[in-house]
């Protein structure tokens, strides 16, 4: 009888299934880990969050771009708008002023982003506060 079981189930035990480490990444990750070994995540995240899950600082890199409705750019920009510069460029400052020109400049002196600090953070907000503002270089950057 048992025989006869594992004969009528193709997912038996004795058959090898051909699975690449690629693909075994993606069954522990899951559906909302995107598949990308070059990030090296350890474990599955969710995605994408809510704005009040985080600061708004930090939603550049978490949240979609079509969850940034009314609420979440005032929420933004008075955020931005909270930020003073004690010390770096002149560039920053007008960044946070919602110059286009400056926060590439800015967020290109800052690349490649290797670990998210509190400076990549206002800085690419500045840079997302100019895209939302249907800045298209901005918002190419931020691509």
């Amino acid at each position: 009888m048992k025989d006869e079981a594992k004969a009528d189930n193709p997912k038996s035990a004795n058959t090898p299934h051909p699975r690449s480490a690629l693909s075994a990444i993606s069954a522990q990750a899951g559906p909302t880990m995107p598949l990308n070994p070059a990030w090296r995540l350890t474990q599955p995240f969710p995605w994408p969050h809510e704005p009040d899950q985080t600061s708004p600082l930090a939603w550049w890199r978490r949240l979609p771009p079509d969850s940034f409705r009314d609420a979440e750019r005032s929420l933004l920009l008075a955020t931005l708008e909270r930020v003073r510069v004690l010390r770096g460029s002149d560039d920053l400052t007008a960044a946070l002023g919602c110059d286009p020109a400056a926060a590439i400049e800015v967020a290109f002196s800052l690349m490649p982003i290797e670990t998210f600090t509190l400076e990549v953070d206002i800085a690419m907000t500045a840079l997302a506060r100019c895209a939302l503002k249907h800045n298209a270089a901005a918002s190419l950057v931020m691509a």
